[in-house]
């Protein structure tokens, strides 16, 4: 059986700069993060306006940004 572990310093930034460096002209309908919660947050005018949902693994982590399931 497979176990995801986590254990935190994710930078969720590198996301986002690479949508805002290489998908400006055609920016996704949204993006969907699968994550521990355990990271950095970037301030939410880095989203530009794009719907980010975040899958997370516990329910303790609360993202600044997006939806959270």
């Amino acid at each position: 059986m497979i176990r995801p572990k986590g254990g935190g310093g994710t930078s969720f930034k590198c996301v986002f700069d690479y949508v805002n460096e290489h998908m400006i002209e055609e920016l996704p309908f949204c993006i969907i993060m699968l994550t521990d919660g355990h990271g950095n947050f970037p301030d939410e005018s880095i989203a530009k306006g794009i719907p980010v949902l975040w899958l997370l693994t516990n329910s303790f982590v609360h993202p600044p940004l997006g939806e959270n399931c």
